[in-house]
């Protein structure tokens, strides 16, 4: 993980939070299951991260119906693009983002800082 990963994961009431952004759960009988965050960015950009599901309940639709709460939440409030970073080899995850109309882009042309992680840079135009 990066800089930015820990700062989040640290602490992410200030770094999400406090900067405007939204944490999204899903919870069933007391145990999250799956989480993502919502960062706003500039010029009405929102990026998706630190979405993930947990390895026991992976396959069941999970991550999709988090990802549409995530971007409909985004639409909601009056986002016009979202970003992502990941990497290729989670392969399952670009698939998701693919089925959901995210466009691959250069890492130049992304509004995201590139990371030792991150080789593929998506975008979304809501």
């Amino acid at each position: 993980m990066d800089e930015k990963d820990l700062r989040i994961l640290g602490d992410p009431r200030t770094h999400v939070l406090k900067e405007g952004g939204e944490i999204f759960l899903i919870v069933q009988r007391g145990t999250t299951l799956g989480c993502c965050a919502l960062l706003p960015l500039a010029d009405q950009s929102w990026e998706i991260a630190k979405m993930a599901v947990k390895n026991s309940h992976r396959g069941q639709g999970l991550g999709r119906r988090l990802l549409s709460h995530v971007i409909e939440r985004a639409k909601a409030v009056g986002a016009r693009k979202l970003c992502l970073k990941t990497s290729s080899i989670l392969q399952p995850a670009v698939r998701l983002y693919t089925s959901f109309g995210f466009q691959t882009v250069a890492p130049e042309a992304s509004e995201l800082v590139p990371n030792e992680r991150a080789n593929v840079f998506m975008e979304l135009t809501l």
